[in-house]
């Protein structure tokens, strides 16, 4: 199936900004006059139900309940999608959670199109984006922890990636919502991002960003 992140991206930060708990997804076929939250497309056959209670006082709750549409996709059209497959990562980083307001400055940009991310051997993150003509350059303010031996297999003291900046915004819409974030560079391949949603790492997605090569 295929669905815009984006209305799912927008139930999650509710359920995560409010006193709500038992989250809960299902697929449905499309019914009318279902009571709910519709988000609606006329082409769409299924939605996928996103359903959780909000606790409104000590004896009160409300559920709320979202649909968003997806598209079923035909075999051939599935068959074609391959998920990517790699060998080790050249390094592999923990983010801290507070790395978020690094995204949201990244966020500005609306007219860049690629963003470079490069990590140093002593842990330190730069991005630098193509902004309008000029380079608008940023360093995360604590060096992350490397682990040993990440470097061994680079002939240099950095790995550098440059990605699309539409890619990365959607990856980064993912990282906010994780209670923990792994972040892999493959060299000159892709960007892994690998986000834990929940603290008992029993729930988990995996991002890819293939790397851009001018």
């Amino acid at each position: 199936m295929e669905i815009n992140i984006d209305p799912l991206y927008q139930i999650l930060r509710a359920y995560q900004r409010t006193n709500s708990h038992n989250l809960l997804f299902h697929l449905q076929k499309k019914t009318a006059n279902k009571i709910g939250t519709y988000i609606t497309n006329s082409k769409s056959a299924a939605f996928l139900s996103v359903f959780y209670d909000q606790q409104i006082s000590m004896t009160s709750s409300v559920q709320h309940t979202f649909r968003i549409p997806i598209r079923l996709l035909k075999k051939d059209s599935d068959d074609r999608i391959q998920e990517p497959r790699s060998g080790d990562p050249a390094l592999l980083l923990r983010l801290s959670k507070n790395i978020t307001y690094l995204y949201k400055r990244i966020d500005r940009y609306k007219k860049a199109k690629h963003i470079t991310l490069t990590v140093t051997k002593g842990g330190e993150l730069s991005i630098n984006i193509d902004h309008e003509l000029r380079d608008v350059s940023m360093v995360w303010k604590k060096p992350l922890p490397i682990p040993a031996h990440s470097f061994d297999d680079v002939s240099s003291d950095s790995i550098s990636l440059t990605l699309k900046l539409r890619d990365w915004k959607k990856g980064a819409k993912i990282a906010e919502l994780s209670k923990t974030l792994m972040m892999m560079f493959l060299e000159n391949q892709a960007l892994v991002l690998h986000a834990f949603m929940d603290d008992e790492k029993k729930s988990e997605v995996l991002f890819y960003a293939g790397a851009f090569n001018a």
